[in-house]
C-alpha cells in the first residue's frame, strides 16, 4: 500500500518494501485489495452478527 505515511523520509516504494520484507512475519507489505476485502466484510450482512470484533492488520507485528 503507498502512503505517504508508510515511507520513511527519503525513502523509496523498494527501499520501503525492503524494511517490511525484515521486519514483518509475513515478509510484505500489505496490498489494498486486502485491506478492501476487509472493509466489503465488515460492510456486508456476513458481519451481521460480529460485535466488538478488532482485525488487526499489521502484517503480524502485533503477534
Amino acid at each position: 500500500m503507498d502512503t505517504g505515511m508508510s515511507l520513511l523520509p527519503g525513502e523509496s516504494p523498494a527501499g520501503r518494501a525492503d524494511r517490511m520484507a525484515a521486519q514483518l512475519p509475513i515478509g510484505r507489505v500489505g496490498t489494498l485489495d486486502e485491506i478492501d476485502a476487509a472493509v466489503l466484510y465488515l460492510a456486508s450482512p456476513d458481519a451481521g452478527f460480529a460485535v466488538g470484533t478488532d482485525l488487526v492488520f499489521d502484517g503480524g507485528a502485533a503477534a
